[in-house]
């Protein structure tokens, strides 16, 4: 009975609270048992029958104990293996026994090495079949405008279906802890140990941690990736060809997992690290086709410098899960709760938190053994150790009996599972989990200060770091919760996922709030960052975005932790002393948030805002500070409820009413020309381009499906999809029209930071015949519907803060219809003199802060971030009208109209409103003005005079909007 539910009523207590009486009770509980069994029998028969048709799993069933008589008889396992490999029969059954040796031995050949990798990744610690790895890998091609990262129109759930579209070398697969990178690099592994073993391919793969890169520095010759892979090959494998003639046979493919795991010292060492590894590209795998290298790294901003203008690195990044896939996963695993867990999920902040294959399945594991899902990562980790503690008790290991490592106390809470104080209190009286929690901690207070791996440590140093009489049966407990790994062979202990290091590490960090202040702490100023921003934008190649502030290593841990601390109001305002930007995102967490004062919250908005608008604070730390506010509740943004919904009321400056100067004088022949005055109403505009928050509140209140919001039939048409590819393809066009015209544009732009890529995509289409092109153009912009902004989808500008990128010009003008229509005001864009007035104000400033062009005051090519910021963080690029980026960032759609074509302009100057230029009605095929320039335009492109046409059915990264308001009508 121990194994039912501790609180479950015994049977005569049933009896009494039901009349029946207790005979007739046994006599249906057994009647009731054997239907379960039977219909119990019926539905394993049928997973059986559904799995054998299943190609997507690995061809090892492991099982836990071989019994009288093992699966495979008395050949011995390696045997059974391979013969099941190349008869491509059922799946095999082998007991994890026979695994484990099969993994461990030393390979006398490369039959048997391939044997040992399908044996290593089949074994029930590695789940490795495609049914939560089903992500959308998206291709890098490249700075290729205006859309770099472009999802394939194929779904796929493995490396090797998209590697075989990549021409490269190299790739690096790049998504953060949880989204499934190492597991899809062991299944590539495994998948090629097989076709070796079948079908005799030659492809050998090797794969390798990072996180021991490299642990020795004795000599220069030891720091070279390609010594230190052979030393690490001949060392596991010695009777085995040696690397080097594997290299030259160019037989190898090497999986290289956690290019941001590597230990280092700090910033520079980190750099030198990742320029060995450029050097090995270029000078080792580069000269020897048919060698592959595939890099798994955390983000981004660790591996974009991989890439060179002589060897192109494309990077394949694991999107979040969508809400479908979520779905589908759900249902494979949990297909009893699957409907009940989603809707406990759907539309709610939590959902955010489980868009990874692992923090999923730690969801599901406790929605299923509990029937609630947890709220947050530290709960969602700590009802993982419960179930594993529970079930190791429940097994009579005999570490989990009350001793040392689980007091009589800790023993009775873990098997009753009764109420626990808070979602993340554990049994911690006896070693156990203080010892994992030093373990952890102490593994990254040492890659914290680089002087060792990230994930690995030696036995004898974690022994040394849980400091306790029984560390080794702490290890050994550790492994048995399936938390800890320890590999035998090389005498090295790690925690089994990254997620459950930092996990252990912030429970002892939420009770020291003096170690995480220290820990956190980071310089703010752009006279203290090191390297500077002006050393970082040098030292990028021509395709490399500016990466973000050197971090500490403790970021995630410290969120983590707040939402463990008994006290974490305190805890969020001593580490808002020294590193603001974290504590924010800290207290933002939806299982913290509601646990903060009112005021804390609102001191830390206002903080926010104010380090965003100070110049002397590093840009890529107001960039932080931005991203922040956007998590926890931009304050600027006063929230109401209209007829369809809530919406934001965006902040506003006045322009008064008087006389301006549009135009500019200096390039007659361009469409800003001449330089002429002109009067205006007063109005009110937009202090900032409208922001993906703002737009979300329009999305989810339908506006894409609303007729109302679309006015004209054009718009109509757009909404339906009618609309949405002749004004990318005219835009291709004439861009190509205008290179025509202009010999050597093409390299100007190469020199002001186009990439190579980008440079060959237009030399392409330059020398494409007219009906290729025409091809080309229908297959790159497909007809179909849109629901979201162009950039909408993409992390990278997604974020609350940042201005909604890719929008068309119907979009523009349907948010603005749909707006009025909630406020009960009037809302419209603002005509292209109106925005030139609110840039320039009273004089004839080129750019809204002066004459002079200043890369600090705006957003645009030269600055080298290649997204939009979020709003309010470039003070000095402040118009004399109060409003702010109006210049870079993005492009902003104004209501006025062009012409039919880029070079023939319908309207030009003097402005004159009343001769049809400001007509909503106007076809699709008449061009409308953008002004301000994007993240992607250079300097020139950014003046503010400078007149943009493009078809108003474009949309591309870096097209926005701003809204003005009208006065009230009187």
């Amino acid at each position: 009975h121990r194994y039912l539910d501790a609180g479950q009523l015994q049977a005569g207590e049933i009896a009494a609270r039901t009349g029946v009486p207790r005979r007739t009770l046994s006599r249906r509980q057994a009647q009731a048992c054997r239907r379960l069994a039977l219909d119990l029998a019926a539905r394993e028969r049928a997973a059986a029958r559904s799995l054998a048709q299943r190609s997507d799993l690995p061809l090892v069933a492991p099982v836990e104990r071989a019994g009288s008589a093992t699966p495979v008889g008395e050949r011995s396992a390696g045997d059974a293996l391979l013969d099941a490999v190349r008869g491509g029969g059922r799946r095999l059954a082998l007991p994890t026994e026979a695994l484990d040796r099969l993994a461990t031995e030393r390979p006398k050949s490369l039959e048997a090495y391939r044997l040992a990798r399908l044996a290593t990744w089949s074994r029930p610690a590695y789940r490795v079949d495609t049914r939560f790895v089903g992500l959308s890998l998206l291709v890098d091609r490249g700075e290729d405008a205006p859309e770099r990262w472009q999802a394939e129109a194929e779904a796929y759930d493995d490396l090797g279906t998209v590697l075989a579209a990549v021409d490269s070398p190299a790739v690096v697969l790049l998504g953060p802890p949880g989204s499934g990178k190492s597991t899809l690099l062991r299944r590539f592994e495994l998948d090629l140990a097989e076709a070796g073993l079948r079908d005799d391919a030659e492809a050998l793969p090797f794969f390798v941690s990072l996180g021991r890169f490299w642990p020795e520095r004795s000599s220069a010759a030891s720091q070279a990736p390609a010594a230190w892979l052979d030393g690490l090959w001949s060392r596991r494998f010695p009777d085995l060809p040696p690397f080097g003639q594997l290299l030259e046979e160019r037989r190898m493919v090497l999986l290289l997992d956690g290019l941001n795991e590597m230990p280092h010292a700090g910033f520079d060492d980190y750099r030198s690290r990742i320029l060995a590894w450029k050097r090995f590209l270029r000078e080792t795998v580069a000269d020897r086709p048919g060698l592959r290298v595939v890099f798994s790294c955390r983000s981004l901003d660790y591996g974009a410098p991989l890439s060179s203008p002589e060897q192109r690195v494309p990077q394949l990044r694991v999107e979040p899960m969508t809400d479908p896939q979520i779905r589908d996963f759900l249902h494979c695993y949990a297909p009893a709760q699957a409907d009940a867990i989603w809707e406990g999920l759907k539309g709610r902040p939590q959902l955010e938190l489980v868009r990874s294959p692992y923090l999923l399945s730690l969801l599901v594991e406790q929605a299923i053994a509990s029937g609630e899902a947890p709220v947050g990562r530290a709960a969602l980790f700590t009802a993982f150790v419960r179930r594993a503690l529970r079930r190791e008790i429940e097994r009579d290991n005999p570490l989990f009996q009350p001793g040392p490592l689980l007091d009589a106390r800790d023993y009775r809470r873990a098997i009753s599972g009764r109420q626990w104080t808070t979602a993340w209190a554990l049994p911690e009286r006896g070693a156990l989990l203080p010892g994992l929690s030093r373990l952890a901690y102490g593994m990254q207070d040492r890659f914290a200060d680089g002087s060792a791996s990230q994930v690995h440590v030696g036995f004898d140093a974690a022994l040394e770091l849980i400091a306790h009489p029984a560390a080794e049966d702490i290890l050994q407990a550790g492994e048995a919760l399936a938390v800890l790994d320890e590999h035998r062979g090389r005498d090295e202990v790690l925690f089994f996922h990254q997620l459950q290091r930092e996990y252990f590490a912030a429970r002892q960090l939420a009770a020291e709030p003096e170690a995480a202040v220290e820990r956190c702490r980071v310089e703010l100023r752009a006279d203290a960052v090191r390297p500077s921003l002006a050393e970082a934008i040098a030292d990028l190649g021509p395709t490399e975005p500016l990466p973000p502030l050197p971090s500490t290593g403790w970021e995630e841990i410290l969120r983590l932790a707040a939402s463990m601390s008994e006290a974490p109001a305190e805890l969020i305002a001593r580490i808002a002393r020294v590193n603001l930007p974290l504590a924010a995102r800290a207290a933002a967490q939806p299982e913290l948030v509601d646990r903060l004062p009112a005021a804390l919250l609102a001191t830390l908005r206002e903080a926010l805002i104010d380090l965003g608008r100070d110049s002397a604070i590093d840009l890529r730390a107001r960039i932080d500070a931005g991203l922040a506010l956007g998590e926890l509740g931009d304050p600027r943004y006063a929230r109401g409820q209209g007829p369809d919904g809530p919406y934001l009321r965006p902040p506003l400056v006045e322009v008064p009413a008087g006389a301006y100067r549009i135009g500019d004088d200096a390039e007659p022949e361009r469409g800003w020309s001449p330089k002429h005055g002109l009067r205006l109403a007063a109005f009110e505009i937009g202090r900032f381009p409208v922001t993906n928050q703002e737009w979300a509140c329009f999305s989810a209140a339908g506006g894409y499906d609303d007729d109302r919001w679309w006015e004209t039939p054009d718009a109509r048409a757009w909404r339906r999809g009618e609309l949405t590819a002749e004004g990318s393809r005219r835009w291709v066009r004439d861009w190509l029209d205008k290179i025509r015209s202009e010999p050597g544009l093409i390299d100007r732009f190469a020199e002001q930071g186009m990439s190579p890529e980008q440079e060959a995509m237009w030399r392409r289409r330059l020398a494409m015949r007219p009906e290729e092109l025409e091809a080309y153009l229908a297959w790159k912009y497909p007809q179909r519907k849109y629901a979201a902004p162009y950039a909408g989808e993409h992390a990278l500008h997604a974020a609350p803060t940042q201005p909604v990128s890719g929008i068309c010009w119907y979009e523009a003008r349907a948010y603005c219809r749909w707006l009025s229509a909630q406020t009960g005001e009037r809302y419209r864009l603002p005509s292209e003199a109106e925005w030139e007035a609110t840039a320039r104000g009273g004089d004839a400033r080129r750019y809204p802060w002066g004459d002079a062009f200043d890369p600090a005051a705006c957003n645009t090519l030269e600055r080298r971030l290649r997204r939009a910021t979020p709003v309010g963080i470039l003070p000095q690029g402040r118009a004399p009208s109060g409003a702010e980026m109006l210049t870079g960032d993005v492009g902003e759609w104004t209501a006025s109209l062009w012409g039919p074509e880029a070079e023939q302009r319908a309207f030009g100057y003097p402005y004159a409103a009343g001769d049809g230029r400001e007509a909503a009605s106007a076809p699709s095929r008449i061009q409308r003005v953008q002004r301000g320039g994007s993240f992607l335009d250079n300097a020139d492109q950014a003046r503010v005079f400078v007149r943009n046409p493009l078809p108003p059915d474009t949309r591309f990264h870096g097209f926005g909007m701003r809204v003005l308001r009208e006065p009230p009508e009187r």
